[in-house]
């Protein structure tokens, strides 16, 4: 995706812009994933995974077999706000058109002895620095001064807690909310998202989990700690 701001950026330049975002939208509808997609399957953790082809970011992904590797990680995009596939007649209006601030993507990364969000987001000496709440999230201030441009958006509500690193409003080339969460054993999912869509991030977070949870391949019955797709 770092790939495509720069081309848009470069093409904005240009002028080449408002031709672009003439695109017409993909009639994308409800489309279904047909029973013989074409998947690839990918083991993480010891946890393994059967995905189709059409939600990978990088369609020849190969992820290492090591059962402790650490970095592992299935990168996947849809678009918003069904999470369809993104197929290849709809790249065009993805990729240069108005739909750039309709994709999201996802991915699930080996993080052994570690599953979820970076604990000190929740810790009471950094929540002091916050200000809000603002659409039931505190706004707190990035931990590292060499992201002054970003903000850590934090809500606690019992055992459920969330922390958006997101680049503020008004940044450019297009301000973005990204999230670490748990998702299984020694297994994270990261969520990268349009910021305009942020006042629906209950409904995403769910819908991300569900689809994310069903390519996941029931094994021998093992006790997990973790656990986000029971």
């Amino acid at each position: 995706m770092k790939a495509f701001v720069r081309t848009a950026l470069v093409m904005a330049a240009l002028g080449l812009g408002a031709a672009m975002a003439a695109l017409p939208t993909p009639s994308l509808g409800a489309r279904a994933i047909p029973n013989d997609a074409d998947v690839a399957e990918f083991t993480i953790m010891g946890h393994r995974f059967r995905i189709p082809r059409v939600y990978l970011s990088e369609s020849h992904q190969v992820v290492e077999r090591t059962p402790e590797y650490k970095g592992d990680s299935v990168l996947m995009e849809a678009a918003l706000p069904d999470l369809v596939p993104i197929t290849e007649r709809d790249t065009d209006y993805y990729k240069w058109g108005k739909g750039r601030s309709d994709v999201i993507t996802f991915h699930i990364s080996a993080e052994p002895g570690h599953a979820g969000p970076d604990e000190d987001y929740f810790k009471q000496d950094y929540l002091r620095k916050c200000g809000g709440p603002k659409n039931g999230y505190l706004v707190c201030p990035h931990r590292s001064e060499l992201f002054e441009h970003r903000e850590v958006l934090v809500r606690v509500e019992g055992k459920r807690r969330l922390a958006f690193e997101c680049t503020k409003e008004g940044a450019r080339p297009s301000p973005h909310c990204r999230i670490t969460l748990p998702l299984l054993d020694n297994v994270e999912l990261y969520i990268s998202f349009s910021r305009k869509h942020f006042g629906d991030a209950d409904r995403i977070l769910a819908r991300v989990y569900d689809l994310v949870c069903s390519f996941l391949v029931a094994g021998p019955a093992r006790e997990l700690t973790v656990n986000h797709c029971d």
